[in-house]
């Protein structure tokens, strides 16, 4: 058997858990930063984000998994104008991330002029899918060598368990619409698509006090 328990994470497991993040999603904009600036990253969430609750999988003494949930994470712009010095010392010593196309994801968040521009409109979208006030999942991954043994699903069901204790009924994540097994992960545990007529952007809803669902309409998603 796969043992392994769930505890609060902690600053100290910041470095495991961007280790895992880079393994878990080696194309996101964010492990092209490298593990020192990751881990500043979510050091810097733990440590910033309101009412943000963080848990860590152990095996062996090893962390091998993690999930932070709450309602909402720190801005990444934020993150870089109050780290640019770290980031820009990553990127001195790996140039070649200036031409990654998975750091490109993440320049439109460097200018104060951009941000301004896109994000109302990002979060009057959010709101209207996802209703004003909302509690989900923020990060979730799990090591190579510990997956498919129940250390994801125990996280779920952590983070669902915090839903409950903080009196949230609907929960949300997102997800990346390529990922299938990690859909088919989710649909299974009982979230449902929250969808706009036939378009879906990877946003998911699950009511926790209820059972299963049919797929949810934005219209209907508060």
């Amino acid at each position: 058997s796969y043992d392994f328990l769930i505890r609060p994470a902690t600053d100290a497991d910041a470095s495991s858990i961007a280790a895992i993040h880079r393994e878990t999603f080696p194309r996101s904009g964010l492990s092209a930063l490298g593990q020192r600036a990751l881990t500043d990253y979510y050091r810097w969430q733990m440590q910033t984000t309101p009412e943000l609750d963080s848990a860590a999988a152990e095996h062996s003494g090893r962390v091998v998994g993690y999930c932070l949930a709450g309602g909402s994470f720190g801005s990444l712009a934020d993150f870089l104008r109050s780290h640019g010095s770290i980031v820009a010392r990553e990127t001195l010593r790996h140039p070649a991330v200036l031409i990654d196309a998975r750091l490109l994801r993440i320049f439109p968040y460097l200018t104060r002029r951009i941000r301004k521009q896109f994000r109302p409109a990002r979060d009057k979208i959010r709101s209207a899918q996802l209703g004003a006030h909302s509690y989900g999942i923020q990060a979730i991954a799990v090591a190579a060598e510990a997956q498919r043994r129940g250390v994801a699903r125990a996280l779920m069901a952590w983070a669902e368990a915090e839903g409950l204790r903080r009196g949230i009924r609907y929960m949300y994540l997102a997800v990346d619409t390529a990922n299938q097994p990690a859909i088919s992960f989710y649909e299974y545990l009982g979230w449902q698509r929250v969808k706009k007529g036939d378009y879906w952007n990877g946003h998911m809803k699950k009511d926790l006090l209820a059972g299963p669902q049919k797929p949810i309409e934005a219209a209907s998603s508060r």
